[in-house]
Protein backbone atom coordinates (compact mmCIF):
# COMPACT_ATOMS: atom_id res chain seq x y z
CA UNK A 1 0.00 0.00 0.00
CA UNK A 2 1.48 3.33 -1.01
CA UNK A 3 0.48 6.61 0.56
CA UNK A 4 0.50 9.98 -1.19
CA UNK A 5 4.24 10.46 -0.56
CA UNK A 6 5.04 6.93 -1.72
CA UNK A 7 5.86 5.37 1.65
CA UNK A 8 3.66 3.40 4.01
CA UNK A 9 5.75 2.56 7.10
CA UNK A 10 5.47 -0.96 8.50
CA UNK A 11 7.19 -1.69 11.81
CA UNK A 12 7.93 -5.25 12.89
CA UNK A 13 8.91 -5.27 16.57
CA UNK A 14 8.15 -6.97 19.84
CA UNK A 15 9.95 -4.27 21.85
CA UNK A 16 7.56 -2.33 24.11
CA UNK A 17 9.75 0.79 24.08
CA UNK A 18 9.92 0.81 20.30
CA UNK A 19 6.16 0.28 20.00
CA UNK A 20 5.52 3.18 22.40
CA UNK A 21 7.89 5.44 20.45
CA UNK A 22 6.20 4.56 17.13
CA UNK A 23 2.76 5.29 18.60
CA UNK A 24 3.97 8.60 20.02
CA UNK A 25 5.56 9.70 16.74
CA UNK A 26 2.51 8.66 14.72
CA UNK A 27 0.19 10.67 16.97
CA UNK A 28 2.39 13.73 16.52
CA UNK A 29 2.69 13.34 12.75
CA UNK A 30 -0.79 11.88 12.19
CA UNK A 31 0.92 9.50 9.79
CA UNK A 32 -0.59 6.17 8.74
CA UNK A 33 1.48 3.09 9.50
CA UNK A 34 1.21 -0.59 10.31
CA UNK A 35 2.63 -2.69 13.11
CA UNK A 36 3.74 -6.25 12.48
CA UNK A 37 4.50 -9.21 14.69
CA UNK A 38 5.83 -12.66 14.01
CA UNK A 39 3.28 -15.46 14.36
CA UNK A 40 3.75 -17.08 17.76
CA UNK A 41 5.65 -14.14 19.23
CA UNK A 42 4.64 -10.92 20.93
CA UNK A 43 1.04 -12.00 21.53
CA UNK A 44 0.96 -10.62 25.08
CA UNK A 45 2.38 -7.22 24.28
CA UNK A 46 0.18 -6.73 21.22
CA UNK A 47 -2.89 -7.87 23.17
CA UNK A 48 -2.19 -4.96 25.57
CA UNK A 49 -1.38 -2.51 22.78
CA UNK A 50 -4.59 -3.36 20.90
CA UNK A 51 -6.58 -3.01 24.13
CA UNK A 52 -5.42 0.62 24.34
CA UNK A 53 -5.23 1.23 20.58
CA UNK A 54 -8.15 -0.79 19.15
CA UNK A 55 -7.87 0.58 15.60
CA UNK A 56 -4.15 -0.08 15.26
CA UNK A 57 -3.36 -1.95 12.02
CA UNK A 58 -1.48 -5.13 12.97
CA UNK A 59 -0.19 -7.69 10.50
CA UNK A 60 0.76 -11.10 11.79
CA UNK A 61 3.30 -12.71 9.50
CA UNK A 62 5.09 -16.00 9.22
CA UNK A 63 8.26 -16.60 7.26
CA UNK A 64 7.88 -18.76 4.18
CA UNK A 65 10.65 -20.56 2.35
CA UNK A 66 12.89 -23.55 2.18
CA UNK A 67 14.19 -25.21 5.35
CA UNK A 68 17.69 -23.73 5.04
CA UNK A 69 16.25 -20.20 4.73
CA UNK A 70 13.81 -20.65 7.59
CA UNK A 71 16.46 -22.06 9.89
CA UNK A 72 18.66 -19.00 9.37
CA UNK A 73 15.64 -16.76 10.01
CA UNK A 74 14.81 -18.62 13.23
CA UNK A 75 18.39 -18.41 14.49
CA UNK A 76 18.46 -14.66 13.79
CA UNK A 77 15.21 -14.15 15.75
CA UNK A 78 16.51 -16.25 18.65
CA UNK A 79 19.77 -14.27 18.77
CA UNK A 80 17.88 -10.96 18.74
CA UNK A 81 15.55 -12.04 21.53
CA UNK A 82 18.39 -13.40 23.65
CA UNK A 83 20.60 -10.34 23.20
CA UNK A 84 21.41 -8.38 26.37
CA UNK A 85 19.81 -5.33 24.75
CA UNK A 86 16.52 -7.19 24.17
CA UNK A 87 13.59 -5.66 26.05
CA UNK A 88 12.43 -9.11 27.16
CA UNK A 89 15.92 -9.98 28.41
CA UNK A 90 16.21 -6.66 30.26
CA UNK A 91 12.72 -7.08 31.75
CA UNK A 92 13.85 -10.28 33.47
CA UNK A 93 16.98 -8.62 34.89
CA UNK A 94 16.28 -7.67 38.54
CA UNK A 95 19.47 -5.59 38.63
CA UNK A 96 18.17 -3.24 35.91
CA UNK A 97 16.53 -0.06 37.13
CA UNK A 98 12.90 0.18 35.97
CA UNK A 99 13.48 3.80 34.93
CA UNK A 100 16.22 2.73 32.53
CA UNK A 101 13.99 -0.01 31.14
CA UNK A 102 11.08 2.38 30.58
CA UNK A 103 13.12 5.34 29.30
CA UNK A 104 11.80 6.71 26.06
CA UNK A 105 13.99 6.00 23.03
CA UNK A 106 12.84 9.41 21.76
CA UNK A 107 14.67 11.26 24.55
CA UNK A 108 18.24 12.17 23.77
CA UNK A 109 20.87 10.41 25.84
CA UNK A 110 22.96 12.53 28.19
CA UNK A 111 26.16 10.92 26.91
CA UNK A 112 26.97 9.57 23.47
CA UNK A 113 26.61 5.83 23.09
CA UNK A 114 29.77 5.61 21.01
CA UNK A 115 33.09 7.35 21.31
CA UNK A 116 33.22 10.20 18.84
CA UNK A 117 35.66 9.47 15.99
CA UNK A 118 37.92 12.38 16.95
CA UNK A 119 38.44 10.81 20.41
CA UNK A 120 38.78 7.19 19.30
CA UNK A 121 42.37 6.92 20.53
CA UNK A 122 43.24 7.63 24.18
CA UNK A 123 46.76 8.89 23.51
CA UNK A 124 46.11 11.20 20.55
CA UNK A 125 43.41 12.81 18.47
CA UNK A 126 42.15 10.81 15.51
CA UNK A 127 42.30 12.30 12.03
CA UNK A 128 39.24 14.25 10.98
CA UNK A 129 38.45 12.04 8.03
CA UNK A 130 36.28 12.76 5.01
CA UNK A 131 32.90 11.56 3.85
CA UNK A 132 33.60 10.93 0.18
CA UNK A 133 29.88 10.54 -0.53
CA UNK A 134 29.52 14.24 0.31
CA UNK A 135 30.41 16.49 -2.62
CA UNK A 136 31.58 19.23 -0.24
CA UNK A 137 34.28 16.86 1.05
CA UNK A 138 35.02 15.22 -2.29
CA UNK A 139 35.31 18.34 -4.47
CA UNK A 140 38.62 19.66 -3.03
CA UNK A 141 40.17 16.26 -3.65
CA UNK A 142 38.87 16.19 -7.22
CA UNK A 143 40.16 19.75 -7.77
CA UNK A 144 43.59 18.79 -6.43
CA UNK A 145 43.66 15.70 -8.64
CA UNK A 146 42.83 17.70 -11.76
CA UNK A 147 45.52 20.28 -10.92
CA UNK A 148 48.35 17.80 -10.70
CA UNK A 149 50.04 15.75 -13.36
CA UNK A 150 51.25 12.40 -12.11
CA UNK A 151 54.41 11.32 -13.92
CA UNK A 152 54.78 7.77 -15.12
CA UNK A 153 56.99 5.77 -12.77
CA UNK A 154 59.34 3.11 -14.01
CA UNK A 155 59.10 -0.45 -12.63
CA UNK A 156 60.97 -0.77 -9.31
CA UNK A 157 63.44 -3.43 -8.32
CA UNK A 158 63.46 -5.22 -4.94
CA UNK A 159 66.44 -3.02 -3.98
CA UNK A 160 64.39 0.12 -4.80
CA UNK A 161 61.60 -1.16 -2.53
CA UNK A 162 64.07 -1.79 0.31
CA UNK A 163 65.52 1.73 -0.06
CA UNK A 164 62.00 3.17 0.03
CA UNK A 165 61.17 1.20 3.18
CA UNK A 166 64.31 2.52 4.90
CA UNK A 167 63.29 6.08 3.96
CA UNK A 168 59.77 5.51 5.26
CA UNK A 169 61.06 4.08 8.53
CA UNK A 170 63.40 7.06 9.03
CA UNK A 171 60.56 9.52 8.36
CA UNK A 172 58.06 7.84 10.71
CA UNK A 173 59.04 9.55 13.99
CA UNK A 174 58.94 13.14 12.67
CA UNK A 175 55.72 12.46 10.75
CA UNK A 176 54.07 10.92 13.82
CA UNK A 177 55.01 13.98 15.89
CA UNK A 178 53.30 16.32 13.39
CA UNK A 179 50.19 18.02 14.83
CA UNK A 180 46.92 17.25 13.09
Amino acid sequence: MLEKDGIYPQFATHNAGTIAAILQISRTLKAPFEMQRLHGMGEGIYREVLHHEPGLPLRIYAPVGEHRDLLAYLVRRLLENDANSSFVHQLADDALDAGALLASPLRAATTPGQILPRHLYSDRANSRGFDLTCMEHRQPLLDALSAVEVPRIAMSTPEDALTAMHSLHAAWAPWNATAL
